[in-house]
């Protein structure tokens, strides 16, 4: 966690929409620079996840897919999502399997990273 303090002030909240995957709230602000305002926060219920996968000859893959967000065909690695506090390596391969994009016989976590740019 940071260290740094929160410079915004919260005044009020209200949850104002939930699904099975995500909830909004809406949040009555002061901000760092005095003024009053709102704030919209996205809770994804899911971690995500993404694998990139490579075979023995070290070839890696991606899946294609139409994405109603983007309205847009994408090229994109394999990812899905894993229920909070869920395994996730074990939730890769068994997506992974379960799709038949390979055939997974190890996983290794590499690395992790914050996908916060997306929701903002």
């Amino acid at each position: 966690m940071s260290e740094v303090e929160n410079p915004w002030k919260v005044t009020g909240s209200k949850n104002v929409y939930s699904n099975p995957w995500i909830s909004l709230t809406e949040f009555d602000v002061i901000n760092p620079g005095g003024g009053k305002g709102i704030y919209g926060k996205v809770h994804f219920k899911n971690a995500a996840v993404g694998v990139i996968a490579l075979d023995t000859d070290m070839n890696t893959y991606l899946v294609g897919q139409f994405r109603f967000a983007l309205d847009a065909y994408s090229w994109e690695i394999p990812e899905g999502g894993c229920p909070e506090g869920g395994d996730l390596p074990g939730g890769c391969a068994t997506r992974i399997i379960r799709r038949g994009w390979i055939d997974s016989r190890k996983l290794d976590r590499t690395g992790a990273f914050s996908s916060f740019e997306f929701g903002v």
